[in-house]
């Protein structure tokens, strides 16, 4: 199965100021928000090597472990994963991490077709109506310039 952002090309990035949403412009089409999976535990993406490498057509995609669960408190483990994404402009690494008990894992949660893009438009349109100040996002590819 290939996954929703191969082929699309990647006009900008933003992240979410709760650390827990990657949203993704494209030049065509609705945007795409990935979402980090938190099920009693805590999830969140800690950074973006090279973000402005996003910027661009989207050739491959892959789930990283990159390290292994580690205890940092009795009964406090974290774990960091990454999501590689190729463009035809570099690669970029979504570095997210989890916190747990040890028995729970993370990850970041794509929408599987454009019908649950579709679905997350109509509801973050929805949320922002309601209440404006739902989402903030602070844009990281292209890296905003001072």
């Amino acid at each position: 199965m290939s996954h929703i952002l191969i082929g699309k090309r990647i006009v900008k990035v933003s992240l979410a100021a709760d650390r827990e949403k990657l949203l993704f412009d494209f030049a065509e089409g609705l945007s795409i928000v990935a979402k980090v999976e938190n099920m009693c535990s805590e999830t969140w993406i800690a950074s973006l090597d090279n973000p402005d490498a996003l910027l661009g057509t989207v050739h491959s995609v892959e789930d990283l472990v990159l390290r292994a669960q580690v205890e940092v408190e009795p009964h406090d483990y974290r774990t960091w994963y990454g999501f590689k994404i190729r463009t035809n402009k570099g690669t970029c690494v979504i570095d997210y991490r989890n916190s747990s008990n040890g028995y729970y894992g993370g990850g970041l949660d794509w929408p599987e077709n454009e019908s649950e893009v579709e679905e997350d438009a109509q509801d973050r349109a929805l949320y922002e109506l309601q209440e404006p100040d739902y989402n903030e996002w602070k844009q990281v590819a292209p890296y905003p310039q001072a």
